[in-house]
């Protein structure tokens, strides 16, 4: 999960650094639009993110940090992200 969490400029970049097992991950990346997020200060700009044959969706506020994050496991469930906004 730790290589998709980053800033929303690391999707830019191509295949991404995996801190836990030191190589590369290749992925795809395709641009979804603005959604609003519960929560949110705003819509946020949604990203479908394919790595491994597994599609996460991942959405990005105005400061380009992700607010929220689905992610599928290998084990069929589902894991999800929501930051937490600070008042």
């Amino acid at each position: 999960m730790t290589w998709l969490l980053w800033c929303e400029e690391a999707l830019k970049d191509g295949p991404l650094l995996n801190p836990l097992k030191g190589r590369r991950s290749e992925m795809t990346v395709a641009y979804r639009g603005l959604e609003p997020v519960a929560g949110g200060d705003g819509p946020a700009r949604r990203y479908d993110v394919t790595r491994a044959g597994r599609v996460s969706r991942v959405w990005y506020g105005a400061d380009g940090i992700v607010v929220r994050a689905v992610i599928p496991t290998k084990r069929g469930t589902r894991v999800t992200v929501v930051r937490a906004l600070s008042d």
